[in-house]
């Protein structure tokens, strides 16, 4: 076979090579994209679950009046937590505000802390004073599902652990 016609074949032989690996990287980056959105379309429907008490009621199997009645509670409990999370915020904007002044004032910036800290302690007792007003009206089966509910990492609020995860301390 001649240098020319050897040549012609490397040639096709590496066009048909980069057409493959192309259309290769094109499905699995076009399939990666589809099953980020579907991941992140799950994980908004549980959230929205969570919150609309839908994954209670469902996860608990509540009848009627036990419905109405976490219902109720739910939406009393959301209330005096928005007041909680509020303050909470209004006191982290004045925290970044003295933060960012000339001279900050540690001593102020120190009171808002424990206020922020104070508010958080405030915080968990309304929802395990919620949990435990609902343990009141479940039979034991429901307590069961709700003690387990309840153990899983992702309902004790074991958020902000992502963030310590590389820090590495002396």
């Amino acid at each position: 076979m001649d240098i020319i016609k050897r040549n012609r074949i490397l040639t096709w032989t590496v066009i048909v090579l980069l057409i493959t690996n192309l259309g290769i990287i094109g499905t699995i980056w076009y399939q990666s994209i589809d099953y980020k959105k579907n991941v992140n379309l799950d994980t908004r429907n549980r959230r929205n679950e969570r919150n609309n008490g839908k994954f209670l009621i469902d996860e608990l199997n509540l009848n009627n009046e036990q419905i109405n009645y976490y219902k109720q509670s739910k939406s009393k409990h959301y209330t005096d937590i928005q007041v909680v999370t509020d303050s909470i915020r209004s006191y982290k904007r004045k925290i970044h505000d003295e933060l960012f002044k000339k001279d900050p004032d540690t001593q102020y910036i120190q009171h808002l802390t424990d206020s922020i800290g104070r508010l958080n302690a405030e915080f968990e007792k309304l929802n395990y004073a919620h949990f435990l007003e609902l343990k009141e009206f479940l039979n034991k089966e429901q307590l069961m599902q709700l003690k387990e509910i309840m153990n899983n990492k992702s309902f004790t609020g074991d958020r902000h652990k992502h963030r310590h995860r590389n820090n590495k301390r002396n």
